[in-house]
């Protein structure tokens, strides 16, 4: 059991670098935590070739990424579960492009947030830049009114 569960942690993602197309593996890399990323790099050909061969590894590697992302559990079964009759070769395709539809949603996601963040920011330093013209207009309000009250009594003074 636990080498069941050890095949689905998110680190056999470093075992897929070599047998997806290289676009999507730069793009997955993106997505991994910086600790993770060293790993898959140094990974070495030898293990790839003996892992890339099973139908497991496509589904162990699938499901890692699939959590990595929350994907709901019951979306990953019926993924595993259309690629049960398939070849090797169709269900590598299959999960691939499936892969590639999974990271292009995150790099979405990713741009969606970072506009937010770049509108939030925007709002806040148009925020900012409000607050200090109303203080400063709160400030200048004392010196105005100081002014036209010297000036009244200057008048009162001068005048017989």
């Amino acid at each position: 059991m636990s080498n069941i569960q050890n095949d689905l942690l998110p680190h056999c993602l470093k075992q897929f670098h070599d047998t997806v197309p290289k676009e999507i593996m730069i793009e997955t890399l993106t997505y991994l935590p910086l600790s993770q990323k060293g790993t898959v790099l140094r990974i070495s050909k030898s293990i790839h070739s003996h892992l890339t061969e099973t139908p497991r590894y496509f589904q162990s590697v699938f499901v890692s990424y699939c959590c990595n992302i929350s994907v709901p559990r019951s979306t990953i079964d019926s993924y595993l579960k259309s690629i049960e009759t398939m070849s090797t070769t169709d269900a590598h395709q299959y999960l691939t492009l499936n892969l590639q539809e999974m990271v292009a949603h995150q790099k979405k996601l990713r741009q969606e947030e970072e506009m937010l963040k770049r509108s939030q920011g925007l709002l806040m330093k148009r925020m900012a830049e409000r607050e200090k013209k109303i203080r400063e207009q709160k400030e200048q309000q004392p010196c105005v009114r100081q002014l036209y009250c010297k000036r009244i009594y200057e008048r009162e003074m001068t005048m017989p």
